[in-house]
């Protein structure tokens, strides 16, 4: 957090980054006929499942316009993927 911080970060620009970088974000559409495409960009694979690699080249953008890689602020590691539910179930509702 410290180092966040320090560049006037906070952890949502981190994650909005990140996640941009390694899950995707439309960019656009692309119109074909009458069908619309949106056209999604992230980083290739062969740097996404590497957490070294992703610490160097995966660029955090501050409020002075300076980019500063990601291992600088924050430590990028594999972790076991976490499954979350469909539904959320709350109240008298019943799982289906």
């Amino acid at each position: 957090m410290k180092e966040l911080a320090r560049y006037g970060l906070s952890v949502g620009d981190l994650l909005d980054v990140v996640g941009a970088a390694l899950g995707g974000e439309m960019v656009t559409t692309t119109v074909e006929g009458r069908e619309r495409y949106g056209v999604t960009v992230r980083y290739p694979r062969e740097l996404r499942g590497d957490p070294q690699q992703i610490a160097r080249k995966v660029l955090i953008p501050t409020m002075d316009g300076a980019q500063i890689p990601l291992g600088q602020l924050a430590k990028a590691a594999v972790a076991k993927q976490v499954s979350f539910p469909q539904r959320l179930f709350c109240g008298l509702e019943r799982p289906v």
